[in-house]
């Protein structure tokens, strides 16, 4: 959906390394399916930024325990999906700064 139509996946043109409207929506897709809020999703999709100006903040909070918790390593390395899901979130949050320009 793009500005409430569905994407014309049959009839389009990219440009260099322009994702198609069928790579946009897979990797849209991907990010819904391992859980990223949709509100997330897209606020960075549409602005580079994150939906909270303080998410980064505590995205850095939870790399730090990552990286001093035998527990949380364990978990992500072993496919929990609820550690998965925080790290995307902590991911979209530090690659969606509030404070950096875009």
């Amino acid at each position: 959906m793009a500005n409430g139509r569905a994407l014309d996946m049959a009839n389009e043109n990219t440009s260099g390394s322009q994702l198609s409207n069928r790579n946009f929506t897979d990797a849209v897709t991907d990010l819904l399916d391992r859980g990223a809020r949709p509100d997330l999703v897209v606020n960075y999709l549409a602005s580079g930024r994150s939906d909270d100006p303080r998410g980064h903040e505590f995205a850095a909070e939870w790399f730090r325990r990552l990286e001093t918790d035998r527990e949380m390593q364990r978990k992500l390395m072993d496919g929990d999906p609820e550690t998965h899901r925080r790290f995307l979130a902590a991911s979209m949050y530090m690659a969606g700064r509030h404070d950096q320009p875009t």
